[in-house]
């Protein structure tokens, strides 16, 4: 289902509504300023002229009562834009917060498959730059689109009530250079995208690198990763200063708009004032408005390029939301309710392929007993983690059927399935907190004796309490102060504590000694005592003890 950006604004109208009034108002009040200073000049005019012609003097009084008024209608516009742009800055911020909220959810949402297919640089860049740029471009741009068309027209407005003549030469001006500031506009929004889709990119790169910095220095690849980047980098340079250059050009047309205009006011408007048509403030008024018409318009480039930037991003947000989410099979009443279960899994007759490819699983067939432990081997490719993903209903089988517990895993629904699993892959997860909080990432609920005994269960408490503040030590992001096997340990130790009734061990020991794995394994043999347990493996010494050995290809064989 497509998402549109008005579906979000929506709840801002009345918003954008007093932002608009409140802006426009003031921005009418301060158009107001040269006509009324003109009249203090024509005021002072007449009266030095009376006094010289001995035909009366200086009206003060009359001038001080239009300074009064002038100072009044100033302070009165400041406080309306003020207000305005406050309330555009909460609606920008607001609009912020639910669109981020709303992409966690949609990433929450989406099939494993959208991840495994896409950069995470792309994924990081929509939902942190492309959401910053919305929001801080909305909150810069609508004011300033307002205050900008709005100060024009009424500058026109007053110009028009000053001369029609006037009038009607600066409009054909305006709308010349309107015409070409659309057709540059155009191009800055095509070269705009591309520079997003450029940082996107780099940005996924810089991730990958350094992800795997030190890699790099084993293999000496700097240089190589220096260029690679080096060639994202000319990518956004060349988006960037094309678009930056379409937006300098619209304000190069916007101040030759100006500039003819106010060489329109010397020329015609010195005419009409020969033939006495004009006061002396006129005059002014005129000069003021045309000198004072560059800056609205340059706000109107300005935001406009603002708002193009802001389309861009909101492209990529678009296509983000737009993705179909992972749902369930059946509608929900007839979904089945997950209860505590003893852990019978059977594969029947399974077939499955990624995409087109050729299958990677063709009729297999598989009988689990509950309680059993179960090794799953083969070659490097033939399926032993994709056995698990669609055990987990990451993916759907073509052909065939997998039960757990007796019912289809497709009529389950995918949360209250996947609580039934531990897993535990070859790759340890761990992010940037205390070990106790790492460990308790399996159950959030879970006592710091409960977390303990999780850990001495895998024979991780020992390096545990070795470290400065035991559990409260901190480890790095991606647990960079451990050892690949002391992870493998405390991930683990997470499944364990989750309590499962099915555990998944993809090759969760292969950092880890022969000691301590034996000694794990004993520990997971009293701990998952009765339940179903599947290990991938390709180690002898991991398999021992296996009820099943199943080779994924062949049939079943007995341990």
């Amino acid at each position: 289902m497509r998402v549109r950006l008005r579906d979000y604004l929506r709840k801002y109208t009345w918003g954008f509504l007093c932002v608009f009034l409140l802006t426009a108002i003031g921005c009418i009040l301060i158009v107001q300023g040269p006509q009324l200073l003109g009249n203090v000049t024509t005021e002072i005019f007449d009266g030095i002229m009376a006094k010289l012609n001995g035909t009366g003097s200086m009206d003060l009084l009359a001038i001080s009562e239009i300074l009064k008024l002038l100072t009044a209608l100033y302070l009165l516009s400041a406080v309306m834009i003020a207000a305005g742009g406050w309330i555009m800055a909460r609606i920008s911020a607001d609009l912020a917060v639910r669109l981020r909220e709303a992409l966690i959810k949609k990433q929450n949402a989406l099939p494993l498959p959208y991840f495994e297919e896409n950069s995470v640089g792309d994924i990081l860049s929509c939902l942190t730059s492309d959401v910053d740029t919305i929001g801080e471009n909305i909150s810069q741009s609508v004011q300033q689109l307002i205050s900008g068309t709005v100060t024009v027209i009424g500058i026109g407005v007053m110009i028009l009530r000053i001369s029609l003549p006037l009038a009607v030469v600066l409009a054909l001006i305006i709308l010349i250079a309107g015409f070409l500031i659309w057709l540059l506009s155009r191009k800055a929004k095509k070269y705009k995208k591309k520079l997003q889709e450029a940082s996107a990119r780099a940005k996924g790169f810089v991730e990958e690198a350094y992800s795997m910095r030190s890699l790099l220095r084993v293999f000496g690849r700097e240089k190589a990763v220096s260029e690679e980047y080096r060639r994202y980098s000319r990518e956004m340079y060349d988006a960037s200063w094309r678009a930056e250059f379409c937006s300098d050009l619209m304000n190069v047309i916007m101040q030759g708009a100006a500039a003819a205009g106010y060489i329109a006011v010397v020329l015609l408007g010195g005419a009409i004032a020969l033939q006495g048509q004009f006061r002396i403030g006129d005059i002014q008024a005129l000069i003021h408005y045309i000198r004072n018409m560059g800056q609205p318009v340059r706000q109107i480039s300005q935001s406009v390029g603002m708002l193009q930037s802001a389309d861009a991003s909101w492209q990529r947000i678009e296509a983000f939301l737009s993705q179909k989410e992972e749902g369930d099979s059946l509608p929900k009443q007839d979904i089945v309710q997950a209860t505590q279960g003893r852990g019978a899994v059977r594969f029947e007759h399974v077939t499955f392929w990624y995409r087109d490819e050729e299958p990677v699983l063709t009729d297999f067939t598989a009988d689990i007993l509950p309680g059993c432990k179960v090794a799953i081997t083969g070659c490097t490719g033939i399926g032993k983690t994709t056995l698990v993903k669609l055990l987990m209903r990451f993916y759907d089988v073509q052909k065939g059927a997998i039960y757990v517990d007796g019912a289809d895993v497709r009529s389950y629904g995918r949360e209250q399935l996947r609580a039934k699993f531990g897993m535990v892959l070859q790759e340890p997860w761990l992010f940037h907190g205390t070990v106790l909080d790492n460990i308790r990432y399996g159950r959030m609920e879970a006592t710091r004796e409960e977390v303990q005994e999780a850990a001495k269960v895998v024979a991780a408490d020992e390096f545990i309490q070795r470290l400065p503040q035991g559990y409260d030590t901190v480890i790095g992001e991606e647990g960079c102060r451990l050892s690949q096997g002391e992870k493998q340990q405390l991930t683990i130790a997470r499944a364990i504590l989750s309590n499962p009734e099915i555990l998944i061990l993809d090759e969760a020991t292969s950092f880890v000694d022969t000691v301590t794995e034996q000694r794990i394994r004993e520990g997971l043999d009293r701990a998952m005592s009765g339940r179903t347990c599947f290990i991938i493996a390709h180690r002898p010494q991991t398999i021992q003890g296996a009820d099943v050995v199943l080779s994924v290809g062949d049939a079943q064989e007995p341990a």
